[in-house]
């Protein structure tokens, strides 16, 4: 059995904001409604589904506007993240993707490792562009530069007072 529903967000490999979909019942009636993704089909709630979505739209592109100026002071820097590599430059270890988003998170910008682009991670000493992906329709382009961490002297001065 199924049940038609609007949506009232996007829900992915479901439908869009304000879309009527067929969904089964027990997914409407035990996800769906419970959670208030969605309402019911009735002429009521289309109603109140389209002030919500007028809401829900302001919001969105006044979130999209803040996500934009931070990628313009974001787009262009380079971050530095020192890791453990030998004498050719390789690492000991890798520099993944949560690392980098760790590094711009520590500058004060807003950072997740899903929001960093990389094809695999970095396990050599260089400098990488990254694409950095703050919003589905925004993205800012960074530098991250992978140097070999100094090393910490393990040999602690002797005391010959003995």
């Amino acid at each position: 059995m199924s049940m038609e529903i609007v949506l009232r967000k996007d829900l992915p490999y479901v439908g869009k904001l304000g879309e009527v979909v067929s969904v089964a019942d027990g997914f409407a009636r035990n996800y769906l409604l419970p959670r208030g993704l969605a309402y019911p089909v009735t002429p009521d709630n289309l109603k109140r589904l389209e002030s919500e979505r007028k809401v829900y739209l302001k919001e969105l592109e006044a979130e999209k506007s803040r996500l934009r100026e931070v990628a313009g002071r974001l787009s262009g820097r380079t971050f530095r993240i020192a890791a453990k590599a030998n004498e050719e430059g390789n690492l000991y270890g890798s520099v993944d993707a949560a690392r980098i988003a760790q590094a711009v998170a520590a500058e004060g910008f807003p950072a997740e490792a899903k929001s960093v682009n990389i094809p695999e991670p970095f396990k050599a000493v260089g400098t990488f562009d990254v694409d950095f992906q703050l919003h589905a329709e925004i993205e800012a382009k960074i530098r991250v530069e992978i140097v070999a961490e100094e090393a910490a002297e393990d040999a602690a001065p002797a005391d010959s007072a003995r």
